[in-house]
């Protein structure tokens, strides 16, 4: 076995998440494709991530779509409810979050800890009072989750976008 292999052996494998499922191994469409992840303070190699395909890509398209239609309908107390619930699951996991942020992002923990409470700290004013303008709380909400999936490398991982 060869030292990637073994190496390969070891690395997380990580998964797309398609209409509420965890969608593991590249599309054979994609040609079995991964990309790798690296560890930015150590160089090593961290996780693999299965690439779509763009069939992969308009299935996860039309889920969205088809999910929104559902929320939009929600009621905005009970869109304000999923989104402290939200709040809480990101405080109750933050150790375990920054750990993932500074191993993919290589910042050190106590900046990963930060970028996290900065995300809390946006979506605080938007589910503690239900009794602020609906449109208010939506705004907030819709700001953090925005802020939460667009991750990516950069300086503030969980920062919000504008």
């Amino acid at each position: 076995m060869s030292t990637r292999d073994a190496a390969l052996a070891k690395v997380r494998e990580l998964a797309h998440f398609v209409g509420g499922k965890h969608v593991h191994g590249p599309d054979p469409k994609s040609g079995g494709r991964f990309g790798d992840v690296f560890n930015p303070t150590s160089g090593a190699l961290a996780a693999r991530v299965p690439l779509a395909s763009k069939s992969e890509v308009e299935r996860a398209i039309a889920d969205a779509k088809e999910a929104f239609g559902g929320w939009s309908e929600t009621s905005p107390l009970a869109r304000a409810r999923v989104m402290f619930r939200f709040k809480e699951l990101i405080e109750r996991h933050m150790d375990e979050l920054a750990l993932l942020i500074a191993s993919e992002h290589g910042k050190v923990l106590s900046d990963a800890k930060g970028s996290i409470q900065h995300l809390v700290g946006a979506l605080r004013p938007g589910v503690r009072d239900a009794s602020a303008p609906c449109e208010a709380i939506l705004e907030r909400a819709r700001l953090a989750v925005q802020g939460a999936i667009s991750a990516s490398p950069s300086e503030r991982p969980t920062r919000l976008g504008a």
